[in-house]
């Protein structure tokens, strides 16, 4: 059983927009706040966890 547990984060952009522009390569990064899922774990935490993120693109 691999338990699911689904959270929008932001990527950027103050407006809580969070569209890309994709015509040229870009670095998406996400700040760990207060308003972060990860806000409550320690950097040594974040290390040992087993989790993964998965960004998903749509176009229009």
């Amino acid at each position: 059983f691999i338990p699911l547990d689904q959270t929008d984060i932001s990527v950027g952009f103050e407006t809580g927009d969070d569209r890309l522009f994709l015509v040229s390569p870009l670095v998406i990064s996400h700040e760990i706040d207060v308003r972060s899922p990860f806000w409550d774990m320690s950097q040594s935490q974040l290390e040992k966890e087993d989790f993964e993120i998965v960004v998903i693109l749509e176009g229009m």
